[in-house]
């Protein structure tokens, strides 16, 4: 699973254009490429994940966001791969973006920069269309 998030990461990344009109990169479908929120909703679609995020007021513990930003979204798949698009393309904050959560490394590491679970809230979710 995790060479197909890759793959699909990196056609994102192939489809990010610079759009005259509003003054801002954009993905193929009008959403901004510098909003997390963006990138999270377009893989958690893809893969019929959940976007998660948090205000950074009420997650202080998370390095991702606060004081930069006043909240983060991101995407969880298959409740094992977080993916962090806008952290990894946009920003540069981490260096692979994704994490697999069922790896102790990378379970402290994701705790690390996106602080305590409990302070994440359902941003939307995506279920398999029949």
């Amino acid at each position: 699973m995790r060479e197909e998030i890759l793959t699909y990461l990196e056609s994102m990344r192939a489809e990010e254009f610079f759009n005259e009109e509003d003054q801002e990169w954009q993905f193929r479908d009008g959403s901004a490429c510098g909003v997390c929120t963006a990138s999270a909703m377009l893989v958690a679609k893809r893969f019929c994940g959940t976007v998660f995020g948090y205000n950074s007021a009420d997650n202080r513990a998370a390095e991702i966001g606060f004081p930069v930003t006043h909240g983060h979204d991101f995407a969880l798949i298959q409740e094992r791969w977080l993916v962090d698009y806008w952290a990894w393309r946009v920003e540069a904050l981490i260096a692979e973006p994704t994490f697999d959560l069922t790896q102790n490394m990378n379970q402290e590491v994701v705790h690390r920069l996106y602080g305590d679970p409990l302070s994440w809230s359902i941003v939307e979710t995506f279920t398999p269309h029949g």
